[in-house]
């Protein structure tokens, strides 16, 4: 029998699915910056768009509202000109489905 990929604790999944569901959910939560944006010294692959490669898009604000590769899930919010906040609340409330087809969404460990 699968294991369940639901949000209550008590249904068995990988811990690696928890673990990354969390991150990405407090990261655009909290909309925390990545360390380069901070201006911590990072290589400039290490600055690059995950999904798209596109240059000084690993950030949030790019996942969220200019990334290419997300563009159908972005268009299914029922939001006409919608707003960094509202791109956010969409995305947390798909973000099951945006990592099922885009595992490295705003990653940090890649």
């Amino acid at each position: 029998m699968g294991e369940a990929d639901t949000d209550d604790s008590r249904q068995p999944r990988p811990a690696h699915t928890t673990r990354r569901l969390e991150l990405v959910r407090s990261r655009i939560s909290l909309g925390c910056p990545y360390a380069w944006e901070l201006g911590i010294a990072t290589p400039e692959d290490k600055r690059r768009c995950r999904l798209c490669d596109e240059q000084n898009g690993h950030k949030l604000e790019h996942y969220l509202s200019g990334c290419e590769c997300v563009n159908t899930l972005r268009e299914k919010c029922n939001i006409s000109n919608p707003t960094l906040p509202d791109l956010a609340k969409h995305f947390l409330n798909t973000l099951k489905e945006t990592l099922s087809g885009h595992p490295i969404f705003c990653d940090i460990d890649k």
